[in-house]
């Protein structure tokens, strides 16, 4: 096996509610997997010392920035991956967190809507190869 040059964190979990109608159980279902599973992928990178280690990424969402009704628990899961990528990048280790839009063309809102062009968040749904492009970019940058 090879060096580890790079993790990207894509793990997403919708459980849309008010926060005032969710239970513990139902909003930790979404921030679990996303932010406590980023939190132990810093904490091993860290302690191992990952010195070949160059792209540490986080797909996170716009909702963290401008927020979306119903979707507190995912809002702070995403600002949490931002955080740590923030901090990583202070103590000089790699850390990018992505802001994306909904991606209509694939994945979740695909899989809830269907291949349209139905507005999410008061946007159009983002085309994958777009994203992919923006990726690239970002990761060469």
């Amino acid at each position: 096996i090879g060096p580890l040059v790079g993790i990207f964190h894509l793990a997403v979990v919708i459980r849309d509610g008010i926060l005032d109608n969710q239970t513990d159980d139902e909003f930790r279902q979404v921030y679990k997997p996303k932010a406590e599973g980023f939190i132990n992928l810093d904490k091993v990178t860290r302690s191992l010392n990952v010195s070949s280690l160059e792209h540490f990424v986080a797909f996170s969402s716009v909702s963290c920035g401008r927020g979306n009704a119903g979707q507190t628990n995912y809002g702070l899961a995403n600002s949490v991956l931002e955080r740590i990528c923030e901090q990583r990048k202070a103590d000089g280790f790699p850390g990018l967190a992505i802001q994306w839009g909904a991606i209509g063309d694939v994945g979740v809102v695909l899989d809830l809507l269907g291949d349209n062009e139905t507005i999410v968040g008061g946007t159009v749904p983002q085309r994958i190869l777009s994203c992919l492009q923006a990726l690239e970019s970002l990761l060469c940058w």
